[in-house]
């Protein structure tokens, strides 16, 4: 048994002994099973096939019913309380159109005079509806409606009603679900037996979702010219499940098979399988055993090991190349040939290797980055108490010849640099960061009395959250620098600080001299990436960004804005962080 240890021998072996047992088998039992089995077990598991779709459009049916149950049931609908109705059902129909689209279902709450609301857009008067005056006469749970054209949008649609109650039990408007035509369409058409077509009747005797969106009525003619459906559909009305034979147009013989929709009353699916059709295969298929089966049994050995080595061989290159890999050599790409399962693993193998060494290239990139920002962070570090020390005395020194301008600017310098210089720090709350531009725009406030005013509003709520420090001053200096000043005259800039789901934007916004198309373009590109060095042009906004980047991944960043002669906005948005990791 040693040859069968190989992969290349299992397959082989395998191969030989299914076709050759297969074969035999089937000479055998063809024709038996085709007469005596075959035939009688198509037809049911037809039928059967028929059977669960019907249940499954039944089910469908169900789940809408249940899901107006629930929503009759909420306290709000017992008062009929529009004020909380409208948003309830605004917003719910907002869930579902935005999870399934228009076709699966839409929601409306319809007065017991017939006055329907949708949204604040579209209301609609049912009152001459057959469904809905059934429902207003009737104590059933729900009530579904033939196919009708939607009095909102004019699609065709099937309205499912069902009653709303007070707390006293007493009937005070319904809870409507438009479900629309093509949803049961879909769900009709995916029955594919011998090329049969699909479709749905009412209990008024409407077809309406056949494949090709013909509609006619079983009363008034025969259904595509087919003779004996008309006598047939007698027993889909009546709610019966089973087969008839009817005569195509042709003359030749069908059979139709149909099964009752549960929860919708007199609703039946249907599909036609011409006799032949349904017969054709098995007739081929003994034929096709006979003859490819000897064929298959004189071939299967050179098949077999064709096959084997066209499979073996490139797994057996894989795995060398794995050994190279296992060893260190990074660069033991595969060569793909084909298309097939294997060249996909080769894909994946080569894809996962350069995907190492980018790794590895990305790690040592970023590790001389952060050591060089470490660095030139250790350069910049300055003795803290020195400086507070000494701009607290020069400050009293102000304050005692009673110049308290002067007095405000150092007081507002201490805190820029405290800030600033944070103990080292990188990550502050966004408190500080705001105290420290406040203190920033005071220094430039007095210093542009005549240019400049500035407007701040944030959230209360966000203040503990943590943020890179230093992340709106520079791109306020650049609105002063680049926008305000080349105004030449006096200049609003405004920043708001709002939650937007879960991220924090920032907003910058000036009415200075703005930016060139071009320059704008040009600025908004190298935005999108990681730069490993700056110029000068916006060398605070690009810095901002990058630490950004850097620090909470490419998703988040720096965004800009503007009309030449008209102003800039820059938004900056990161995520909200409440503890620092």
């Amino acid at each position: 048994m040693s040859f069968l240890k190989t992969l290349r021998s299992k397959i082989l072996t395998g191969f030989i002994l299914s076709i050759t047992a297969t074969f035999l088998i089937l000479l055998y039992l063809v024709n038996l099973q085709i007469k005596n089995i075959n035939i009688p077990l198509t037809e049911d598991l037809n039928q059967q096939i028929i059977d669960a779709k019907a249940n499954e459009v039944g089910t469908w049916l169900y789940q809408r019913i249940s899901e107006l149950r629930v929503i009759s049931e909420n306290e709000m609908f017992k008062t009929m309380d529009m004020d909380m109705i409208r948003p309830y059902i605004r917003s719910l129909n907002k869930k579902v159109n935005s999870k399934y689209g228009n076709e699966n279902e839409t929601f409306a709450v319809v007065s017991l005079e017939g006055k329907g609301w949708i949204n604040d857009d579209v209301t609609i008067d049912i009152n001459n509806r057959e469904y809905f005056q059934e429902a207003l006469s009737t104590d059933k749970e729900f009530i579904i409606s033939n196919p009708i054209i939607s009095k909102s949008d004019s699609e065709p649609i099937v309205i499912i009603a069902y009653p709303i109650y007070n707390v006293q039990g007493k009937k005070v408007g319904f809870i409507d679900g438009a479900i629309n035509l093509s949803k049961l369409s879909e769900i009709a058409s995916g029955i594919t037996l011998q090329d049969g077509v699909a479709w749905i009747m009412d209990g008024d005797g409407n077809i309406f979702t056949s494949k090709n969106g013909a509609k006619t009525n079983i009363k008034n003619m025969d259904y595509y010219g087919y003779k004996g459906f008309k006598e047939a559909s007698e027993n889909m009305l009546k709610g019966e499940s089973g087969t008839h034979t009817i005569v195509k147009p042709d003359g030749g013989k069908a059979a139709l098979k149909y099964a009752s929709i549960p929860y919708a009353k007199g609703w039946s699916l249907g599909i036609i399988i011409s006799l032949n059709r349904m017969y054709e295969d098995t007739n081929r298929l003994i034929h096709l055993i006979i003859i490819f089966g000897v064929i298959l049994l004189i071939i299967s050995i050179l098949i077999s090991i064709l096959f084997s080595s066209s499979v073996v061989k490139p797994i057996r290159v894989l795995q060398k190349l794995m050994a190279k890999v296992e060893d260190g050599n990074l660069n033991s790409y595969y060569k793909i040939t084909g298309n097939d399962e294997i060249a996909e693993l080769g894909k994946s193998f080569n894809n996962m290797l350069t995907k190492i060494n980018d790794l590895i290239n990305k790690v040592y990139t970023e590790q001389n980055k952060k050591r060089k920002a470490e660095f030139q962070a250790l350069q910049s570090q300055i003795k803290p108490h020195f400086l507070y020390n000494t701009l607290d005395t020069i400050q009293w020194k102000a304050i005692e010849v009673n110049d308290f301008e002067v007095a405000d600017m150092i007081t507002a310098l201490s805190n820029l640099f405290r800030i600033s210089i944070s103990k080292g720090k990188e990550i502050i709350t966004l408190g500080e960061e705001i105290e420290h531009i406040k203190s920033y725009l005071l220094i430039q406030k007095i210093r542009y009395e005549d240019i400049l005013e500035y407007t701040i509003l944030f959230d209360e709520s966000l203040k503990k959250c943590k943020v890179l420090k230093l992340l709106i001053q520079p791109i306020v200096e650049n609105s002063i620098y680049h926008g305000i000043k080349n105004k030449r005259s006096k200049g609003l800039i405004g920043i708001s600080i709002f939650k937007e789901n879960n991220d924090i934007c920032i907003t910058v916004k000036d009415d200075g001299i703005g930016i060139n198309a071009e320059e704008l373009k040009i600025i908004n590109s190298q935005l999108h990436e990681i730069r490993e060095e700056n110029n000068n042009v916006g060398f605070g906004l690009f810095n901002v960004n990058e630490r950004i980047k850097l620090a909470y991944g490419t998703s988040y960043g720096v965004k800009i804005s503007s009309i030449f002669g008209n102003g800039t906005e820059v938004i900056i948005k990161i995520p909200i962080v409440n503890e620092v990791d």
